[in-house]
């Protein structure tokens, strides 16, 4: 959209029309953020509701104290607070709480509740109350998922603060894994859901202290890492009962911030599905992004079965370097991987730099002389880095220097596929390539079918990375083989 009058343009995410209303809407939400006054944060409760309707433009959300921070009377101004904010139709509220024991004893799970009084089940206390208090403190995992198991809750796994402990799991109603937040991109924490065999779909949210669900950012990087995710979910209307019905079915998708369109089926199933199969499963995508899409990758659990690229690389001349993974599984400080670091040319030079990734204003890269650059980066399981316009041919030798690695490569090693340098930690690298073109196609269609031949249950799942490294997850489709 352009205004006249100044020259003002915007361009906005994505936008869908359908001629006949379909059975399943996308709605975008964020099921884990709230630790605000109540707790390590700022920002009231109903402040926190106000900016995620008509800031973040949510339609659905949760307030996710810390349950230790939380007495008695804050725990009804929370439910008071949630049914006030609460418009079917418009804003769908659920009462919840962060269930937030040390993960030996089960780690935190973000607890929301389908009825607008719930009773507060406490993992612990930092506070004394006057007074008995009737509501019951389970202390551990095993407890709370015994004690919640008649009560309509739905619980969604994270990584951040202190990582649910995947030893204790509830598959009725622990439906959903949380793959990106502020701490970080969790694909880690994903994988280790699937490889024990769980049955999840995914959710991305902001888990962050500064009341500001869904649209949130790390500042300074004190305690967090990156922008905030949001979660999708198809649901038949936006009302309390619609959206819990999708949620449980596991119909979401989560990114990193983006309002990417995307739908995933197999068989004509929708995310989330589980069933049977005696044939060759067909996997159906469809995906319109906020950029040019680099790649998509089509995985069945942690295997990635096929690959598309539907940016074409740009002409010689042009560098990308990117930089990326986690230092470690845990919480924002143990996944902070600092790339502060170097790139010197020799036989050549950088013409224009531009940064790929930012994520908050201590990201910097400048000129150091002699066509050379450095760089303040960071990154939590994400990716970062520079594009660069270059002056130089074959034989101009690069080096790179930062604390994960260093290594030097010539820029005839990197005119075809990208380098890739493996940096340890949990998947820290450096990519070297010809960048996408970031006027390729945004959105694309696409098919596969799975002709191998296995038994057992296969979770079909996508991972969408736009040219901006700004990425989106689908919920796995389930099939078991037979």
């Amino acid at each position: 959209a352009t205004l006249p009058e100044t020259g003002l343009e915007g361009l906005s995410n994505p936008i869908r029309i359908d001629r006949d209303r379909p059975k399943h809407r996308i709605f975008w939400g964020d099921l884990h953020a709230g630790q605000g006054e109540i707790g390590c944060g700022i920002g009231s409760v109903e402040h926190h509701f106000d900016f995620a309707r008509h800031v973040a433009g949510l339609q659905f959300a949760t307030y996710q104290a810390n349950d230790h921070h939380v007495t008695r009377d804050m725990w009804r101004a929370v439910c008071e607070e949630s049914a006030a904010a609460h418009e079917d139709g418009a804003f769908v509220v659920y009462p919840g709480c962060e269930w937030s024991a040390e993960t030996a004893l089960g780690g935190d799970r973000n607890v929301a509740y389908l009825e607008d009084e719930p009773p507060l089940r406490r993992s612990g206390r930092f506070f004394a109350e006057d007074g008995a208090d009737l509501e019951t403190d389970l202390t551990t995992a095993k407890e709370l998922l015994e004690g919640l198991r008649d009560e309509p809750v739905l619980i969604n796994l994270h990584a951040g603060g202190r990582p649910t402990n995947f030893e204790f799991h509830e598959p009725r109603f622990e439906r959903l894994v949380e793959i990106h937040s502020t701490h970080g991109t969790a694909e880690w924490f994903f994988f280790d859901a699937l490889r024990r065999g769980y049955r999840v779909g995914v959710t991305a949210g902001a888990d962050g202290v500064s009341g500001r669900p869904g649209a949130d950012h790390p500042g300074s990087r004190q305690i967090r890492n990156v922008r905030s995710g949001i979660t999708a979910v198809y649901a038949t209307d936006l009302t309390r009962e619609g959206i819990w019905e999708g949620l449980h079915a596991r119909r979401t998708y989560a990114t990193t911030g983006e309002r990417m369109l995307l739908n995933v089926t197999v068989d004509g199933q929708p995310m989330g599905s589980e069933f049977d199969a005696d044939t060759e499963p067909l996997i159906q995508l469809s995906v319109e992004g906020t950029q040019a899409i680099e790649r998509v990758d089509l995985l069945c659990g942690t295997e990635i079965l096929e690959s598309w690229t539907p940016a074409p690389l740009v002409a010689e001349g042009s560098l990308r370097l990117l930089w990326g993974g986690t230092k470690s599984c845990g919480s924002a400080p143990a996944q902070r991987v600092v790339w502060d670091g170097t790139l010197t040319l020799s036989g050549g030079g950088g013409r224009r730099i531009e940064p790929v990734g930012v994520c908050g204003p201590n990201d910097t890269i400048e000129p150091v002389g002699d066509g050379s650059f450095g760089w303040r980066s960071a990154t939590a399981g994400n990716r970062a880095g520079v594009l660069l316009d270059l002056e130089g041919d074959e034989s101009t030798l690069c080096r790179f220097s930062s604390g994960p690695c260093r290594f030097e490569f010539r820029l005839a090693q990197v005119t075809g596929a990208p380098m890739v340098v493996a940096a340890g930690g949990v998947s820290r690298h450096v990519m070297v390539s010809r960048p996408p073109d970031a006027n390729g196609p945004r959105r694309v269609e696409l098919s596969y079918r799975d002709r191998r031949d296995v038994a057992g249950t296969c979770p079909y799942w996508v991972r969408v990375t736009q040219v901006d490294q700004h990425q989106a997850w689908s919920s796995p489709v389930y099939v078991t083989r037979v």
